[in-house]
């Protein structure tokens, strides 16, 4: 992948139409995953909400990423708010991947 278009993914069709197609999940994905999650260990659900923390997750990066184009406008802080636009949510989903992953260590699933 570009690192203009992964800095950037406004700017990419491509992103912006899997941004848009998986915008119809979002709620009914959350809703499920609010009611569903539970801190046993069951793989449906867990994959269930792994994947929903990745499309929230996507989705605020891309929007995060609309507002750096639209309100920054120096283009050194832009290149900053971009990178750590970028850090920032990798840090958050995979956080949550870990604390997902975390309960099936200490079942000695994964290892």
């Amino acid at each position: 992948m570009n690192l203009k278009v992964f800095f950037s993914p406004e700017k990419s069709t491509r992103v912006l139409r899997v941004f848009h197609q998986t915008s119809y999940a979002l709620l009914p994905m959350g809703l499920v995953t609010f009611f569903t999650n539970s801190p046993q260990c069951i793989p449906p659900i867990d994959m269930l909400c792994a994947a929903t923390a990745v499309n929230f997750g996507f989705h605020s990066f891309v929007s995060c990423s609309f507002v750096i184009t639209d309100y920054v406008k120096h283009d050194m802080l832009r290149q900053t708010c971009r990178i750590l636009n970028t850090k920032l949510h990798a840090l958050a989903v995979s956080g949550y991947a870990y604390s997902i992953l975390k309960k099936y260590k200490h079942k000695k699933i994964v290892e």
